[in-house]
């Protein structure tokens, strides 16, 4: 997820504001991807029906964050009021990603269909997407955007390995275990957070599945190993690891206060990422060029 960035960047001729942060230079307007989703699903309807199948054109609301551990452990701390709400967002993602394809009404369409026919619709969907992707422009969008979140991994890689960071791992090391959490790595907290949400809502699944219900596969092809008929959000084992990951990230947050990480992550995070958007001004462009 990306979350708020302390960093102020300078201007340029490119139209960024000397005020914009390095999520919101990345960020496309929500309401013109939302139009530009809409013109594709409009698109894929219209596909899907010509090749014999029903579809319904369905943006799926809400944006899905996402978690990148090198990301969040560069950011954590920036957002205390999402911190005490959720934690990292991991299994606020994990539900999410659950009721958003509870709401896809094709699912019904597509698992009401013979199992040939079903493979057959996938594989037509998957070519409508792209053809309809392609006739808004989000396929270059998508070239670009890959290319570039790549590089900042690379770049989140460099801020963690600074020494001046790496000089109080250890110290904000200690903290948490004397909190009982042991990590020794800043990225160790989402990282072990997102394998135990996965475990538990792969396990979710299994046991709905053995009760009656079905798992099934995204229109695009992809297996889903999350999403069962049940509740996530009032599932004791849900709600007892979603508590537990607020009160790792809230104690995260606490010892990097204690020995001083959070000062020295900004100031290193503003250095770094200051001569990342200089260094990579044309790809910037070219990425903000390419929004709906």
């Amino acid at each position: 997820m990306w979350l708020v960035l302390a960093l102020v960047v300078v201007s340029c001729s490119s139209g960024i504001e000397a005020d914009e942060s390095l999520d919101a230079v990345l960020q496309p307007d929500p309401d013109a991807m939302v139009g530009a989703l809409t013109e594709v699903q409009a698109y894929v309807e219209a596909c899907m029906t010509n090749a014999g199948f029903d579809y319904v054109a369905h943006v799926r609301s809400g944006a899905n964050p996402g978690i990148d551990s090198l990301r969040a452990s560069v950011t954590a701390g920036s957002d205390p009021a999402f911190t005490e709400e959720s934690g990292y967002g991991i299994v606020k993602n994990h539900i999410f990603a659950v009721e958003r394809l509870a709401r896809d009404p094709n699912r019904a369409i597509r698992n009401g269909l013979e199992e040939a026919d079903q493979q057959a619709y996938v594989r037509t969907f998957s070519d409508c997407i792209i053809e309809g992707q392609e006739e808004v422009g989000l396929n270059d969008l998508g070239a670009v955007s890959g290319q570039l979140f790549e590089m900042i991994e690379q770049l989140d890689r460099r801020i963690l390995s600074d020494e001046r960071i790496l000089d109080l791992v250890g110290a904000w090391s200690s903290c948490m275990a004397d909190a009982g959490h042991n990590y020794a790595q800043l990225t160790d907290p989402v990282d072990t957070l997102e394998v135990s949400a996965q475990e538990l809502f792969d396990e979710l699944a299994l046991e709905t599945h053995s009760h009656g219900a079905e798992t099934h596969t995204h229109s695009d092809g992809e297996a889903d190993h999350t999403h069962n008929d049940a509740d996530p959000t009032v599932d004791t084992s849900v709600k007892a690891l979603e508590a537990f990951e607020v009160e790792v990230a809230l104690r995260d947050i606490g010892c990097r206060n204690e020995v001083g990480l959070i000062d020295v992550i900004e100031s290193i995070r503003e250095e770094y990422e200051s001569e990342f958007l200089e260094e990579n001004r044309e790809l910037v462009d070219q990425y903000r060029e390419t929004f709906p």
